[in-house]
């Protein structure tokens, strides 16, 4: 049976094999369900999973097969937000050394509290958009348009609308009620 560790190597070593950029976290991975509880719930061994970076998307994106194996759980497309990170090894798969490195007994030093209440949801969206006044069939202008999430949730699969003051049957140089060329 391999434990968080070796599937964590395992999989960093096929993903830089062919040529993604993966590291390993480790850290805390809480779970209510006792079949795939971590032992980080009774003693300080700390839970192990890799991450792998997405060019397309410029960001790192983490996995946990471990857990997949166990739970059957699918975390390879979505990622709960119970595994904390306390050292991320990259270049070196011994250093930074994480929390509870120095211990030489049996005893339970790190202590983490998951809060049985939920935070209020706070969305909040800020957009700022540049762009000209006057748009032409025949020019290309440049437009720049910048939304920020400023809440405390994260937001998915949000659609940007750009929408004209004036719409086709409104068209100051026309009154035919097709659709405007300009």
């Amino acid at each position: 049976m391999a434990v968080c560790t070796e599937f964590t190597d395992l999989f960093v070593a096929l993903a830089r094999e062919k040529g993604i950029y993966a590291r390993e976290l480790q850290g805390y991975g809480y779970s209510t369900k006792q079949n795939i509880r971590p032992l980080s719930l009774v003693t300080d061994v700390l839970h192990a999973w890799p991450e792998f970076y997405e060019p397309a998307q410029n960001t790192w994106i983490q996995v946990d097969p471990t857990w997949e194996d166990t739970s059957g759980i699918d975390y390879f497309t979505g990622f709960d937000v119970n595994h904390i990170v306390f050292a991320i090894h990259g270049k070196s798969s011994t250093t930074p050394l994480p929390a509870g490195f120095y211990k030489t007994g049996a005893t339970k030093d790190i202590e983490v509290t998951i809060a049985s209440d939920k935070p209020v949801e706070n969305p909040r969206i800020s957009v700022q958009a540049d762009v000209p006044q006057a748009i032409t069939a025949s020019s290309f202008k440049d437009a720049h348009i910048s939304v920020r999430n400023t809440g405390n949730v994260a937001l998915h699969n949000l659609t940007l609308q750009l929408k004209s003051k004036i719409h086709s049957n409104e068209c100051p140089r026309h009154s035919c009620g097709l659709p405007c060329p300009l």
